[in-house]
């Protein structure tokens, strides 16, 4: 009788997605390289065919490394959110660690600590570090407001609390998509980690592991006050949908942001101003929703 070939599958899957990437993506995928660990591995790259030469580095990469490397290519430009659920779709690891591909690992040991903690807490579906900005003339902030320790979905949806290039999720509690309004949010993260949160709790290690990119062309980073707060308020309507239970806390942040920018305009801050002028329909309708 012959017996079948047991697949091992890895530990933990390094997805990396990269659109336009082609500045940073080197030392993001030579972050995921340099992950000192003892399991088995892979590293995931979804290349949404960028413009520019971000493919060619990332085909060269899986050449030197095709053991390691899997790239996924895409036939046509998914977008942001579709290239995101796919990508996570193709890693097969126990663990999903996500960074995007402006965005890059200082520390060998990330994966290592973070898999450990989740191997010892099942209660909790993900797990993130601290992270460090950089803007385009390469000086240096802390990212700030976030909460350490235990997170709940409260706090999440009060607040996004995780870094999305350190955060390492447990495969099993998602879902592809997470909710039937997913495509409609501005970004792919926020409601994500609400919904792994549905799941079980999240953790913040106070390890620095991580450089976030602040650019131009960043998806979130290049946008003018008027779409950021657009983009707020609609994102937290449609959180709303997915827990009507949660309608307050999900709403009094929305007006926080409302009152923050009313304070700015008041300061002459007139990009807050143009911002308040041209989502003014917007906000009357968040305000009754």
């Amino acid at each position: 009788m012959v017996q079948e070939e047991t697949i091992r599958k890895p530990k933990i899957s390094a997805c990396i997605i990269a659109y336009k990437h082609e500045k940073f993506i080197r030392k993001c995928i030579e972050g995921a390289l340099n992950q000192d660990l003892d399991c088995d591995y892979e590293i995931i790259i979804g290349e949404d065919k960028s413009p520019d030469n971000t493919l060619e580095i990332c085909r060269e990469y899986q050449q030197k490394h095709p053991d390691l490397i899997k790239l996924v290519e895409r036939d046509k430009n998914l977008g942001m959110m579709g290239n995101w659920l796919e990508t996570l779709r193709a890693c097969n690891g126990e663990y999903i660690a996500i960074c995007e591909g402006d965005d890059y690992w200082v520390d060998k040991s990330k994966l290592k600590k973070q898999i450990s903690f989740l191997d010892q807490h099942l209660e909790y579906s993900m797990c993130a570090t601290k992270t460090r900005r950089v803007d385009e003339n390469g000086e240096f902030g802390e990212n700030t407001g976030k909460k350490y320790g235990k997170i709940e979905l409260e706090d999440v949806l009060w607040q996004n609390q995780f870094g999305t290039c350190t955060v390492v999720l447990r495969r099993i509690h998602l879902d592809f998509p997470p909710f039937e309004n997913y495509y409609k949010f501005f970004g792919p993260d926020w409601q994500m980690w609400c919904f792994m949160l549905s799941k079980g709790l999240g953790y913040n290690m106070k390890d620095l592991t991580a450089i976030y990119h602040v650019h131009g062309g960043g998806a979130s980073s290049g946008r003018d006050r008027i779409n950021i707060l657009r983009n707020k308020l609609e994102d937290r309507m449609l959180m709303i949908d997915n827990f009507p239970n949660k309608k307050k806390i999900i709403k009094n942040y929305g007006l926080k942001i409302i009152i923050n920018y009313t304070w700015q305009s008041l300061r002459r801050q007139k990009s807050y101003y143009r911002a308040l002028l041209e989502n003014k329909k917007l906000i009357k309708s968040y305000l009754f929703y």
